[in-house]
């Protein structure tokens, strides 16, 4: 799926408007066609786009009383991408813009298309790994809920506040009703009755629902059935566990990304194959393929190894010109890359039992390294006598800086540098396995920052991504060096803490000492901001054995933090469950 070009998947039929068109009739155009969004078009070419939270920061601001050309309140700048671009590639500009709509252009920058998080969702299927993996691991579980029969006006402002898409309206702890930004959109020529509709008025209803063990493909299809883009998930009782939305579904399968960069060196490989079989086959130096190979260089040598061809790639890859190549032997010109004669000769002795030997060395260029790919094979007659050898060079630096940077990003935060996800996951069940074997404990922090969204709103988000970066520093000079800090998204961190003898005075040194460092303010964009923070720790064995366990244990602990936080205006700690006699609970 994420192999896949733009060109694949893109919604072609495509509805644009001019800047001068209204924001009421842009409404009524999308709530016609069913769109989420409408690009903004001047003489073909995007100058923005209008989209449901676009509506609904608007009806916040006018409450529908005014009336705009759509050029004052479109999203601008709007960020483009090309047909060719890979799908991957295309949903990383996505999550780090925090949009869901990406204008597809040709080479003049006229549209062609729009893809959208729908579009890749509904391209999940076989061979993404969505068959088996649970909603529970994706899910996001911090959901806006409401048990109260608000003014829909209410809602709608703090819909702009938070930054949500939904709001779901719950009785005794149960999804009831769920109100949308697309909602919202569809009752846009109703806004002047915001002040008397309620939630229960207007809200969708019955809640479309499905169990923690449903899988990823199960929440994708259920999603393109029921025309919706999120899902709440339910616990045994019929409680909201969490929200999964088609980010989160993406999101989830970041992991596979790594295959893309196999696909890439299979089909690069692929070419050298396809000449060496030929070569194989014949038994002969084809001149004008050998020179035709422009990427590959190709080196031929007789039966001494002395070089009797030298192709212009190999000149460029070895950095020796071919006429100073021709007539020495192969195993010295590998000498000044550090290719021992030891080594070399260990390559020809494999080749007795095989017919081709493959061997990577470094180049060094100043201060650049390249690294070039070796395939020496023996070259044989129709009576299969050795008659020479045939060495193949491939600089593969790109494509190995393109495999070490994708298994960056699959386990890294890209904001942060610290772990995302996917490698907290693992890093946790690694620790959790080592606690079990060796009788230790371990602690696990949940924290989360009290202020972050006020800076995002007054400030920009460009700003939240600064304090993010400074909070994540000042976390890893609090903790010990065998300690994990993850980012799991958005103003949320998780800090493991293995091989604990005194488990609960430890972890509360921690924490104190990550409360200390978050003390002093943070210059961002030369303004001073001050922040506190919300923790909430569980531990090993007491509240769990298993990740889930633990990770639900620290984030009720968390919540109760962030309670105790609107009341002292201070950061706060809470361990999970009943506090131990003689130990504070809060701090």
């Amino acid at each position: 799926m994420m192999q896949k070009k733009l060109s694949e998947i893109i919604t072609r039929d495509v509805v644009g408007v001019a800047p001068e068109t209204l924001v009421s009739e842009a409404v009524a155009l999308m709530n016609e066609r069913r769109i989420s969004c409408l690009p903004v078009l001047d003489r073909g070419r995007p100058v923005g786009i209008f989209t449901e939270r676009n509506i609904v920061r608007f009806l916040s601001r006018t409450g529908g009383r005014a009336d705009y050309p759509i050029s004052e309140v479109m999203s601008s700048p709007v960020l483009t991408a090309t047909a060719d671009m890979f799908v991957y590639e295309a949903f990383h500009i996505l999550m780090a813009n925090r949009i869901r709509h990406l204008v597809v252009v040709d080479d003049d920058r006229r549209i062609i298309g729009v893809m959208t998080l729908s579009n890749i969702v509904d391209q999940i299927g076989q061979g993404d790994g969505a068959e088996t993996q649970p909603v529970s691991e994706i899910m996001s579980r911090v959901v806006h809920t409401v048990d109260e029969d608000l003014p829909v006006r209410e809602i709608l402002t703090e819909m702009v506040e938070r930054s949500i898409s939904c709001v779901i309206y719950t009785e005794r702890g149960k999804p009831v009703g769920m109100l949308t930004e697309r909602d919202m959109a569809s009752m846009f020529s109703r806004a002047a009755e915001f002040p008397l509709l309620t939630v229960t008025q207007v809200m969708r209803s019955p809640v479309l629902g499905m169990p923690k063990t449903a899988t990823i493909s199960e929440a994708a299809s259920f999603m393109r059935a029921a025309g919706i883009r999120r899902v709440v998930v339910l616990d045994a009782e019929g409680g909201i566990a969490g929200l999964v939305t088609q980010s989160d579904i993406v999101r989830g399968l970041e992991s596979k990304y790594i295959k893309i960069l196999r696909h890439v060196i299979d089909e690069k490989n692929d070419n050298l194959k396809i000449v060496e079989q030929n070569l194989e086959e014949k038994s002969l130096f084809l001149d004008h393929i050998l020179r035709d190979s422009l990427d590959m260089g190709i080196v031929a040598a007789n039966k001494d190894l002395t070089v009797i061809y030298f192709n212009p790639a190999a000149e460029s890859i070895m950095g020796v010109a071919a006429k100073e190549a021709i007539g020495k032997s192969v195993a010295k010109l590998h000498l000044p890359h550090g290719v021992a004669p030891e080594r070399f000769a260990s390559v020809l002795e494999s080749l007795e039992n095989d017919v081709r030997h493959d061997f990577t060395f470094e180049r060094e260029i100043g201060e650049e390294i390249r690294y070039i790919k070796s395939r020496l094979s023996l070259i044989r007659d129709a009576n299969l006598v050795r008659i020479g050898y045939l060495l193949v060079l491939q600089d593969v630096t790109e494509v190995k800086k393109a495999e070490e940077n994708i298994r960056y990003m699959a386990f890294h935060d890209i904001l942060t540098g610290l772990p995302n996800r996917i490698s907290l996951n693992e890093r946790l069940s690694l620790e959790l396995a080592r606690a079990q074997r060796n009788g230790v404990e371990l602690a696990l922090m949940m924290l989360d920052l009290d202020n972050f969204k006020t800076v995002n709103d007054t400030m920009g988000h460009y700003a939240g991504d600064i304090l993010l970066q400074a909070v994540a520093e000042r976390l890893i000079s609090a903790v010990r060096k065998s300690d994990t800090i993850a980012r799991l998204g958005g103003d949320e961190f998780i800090v493991v803490l293995p091989d604990l003898s005194d488990p609960v005075p430890a972890a509360e040194h921690i924490a104190c000492k990550i409360m200390d460092v978050m003390q002093a303010p943070f210059d961002i964009k030369g303004q001073v901001v001050g922040t506190t923070l919300s923790m909430g720790i569980a531990f090993f064995p007491e509240h769990g054995t298993k990740r889930q366990r633990l990770f639900d244990a620290a984030d009720e602990a968390m919540y109760r933090a962030k309670e105790l936080g609107r009341e002292n205006g201070r950061s706060n700690y809470i361990l999970a469950g009943a506090a131990a006699p003689g130990l504070p609970e809060t701090h």
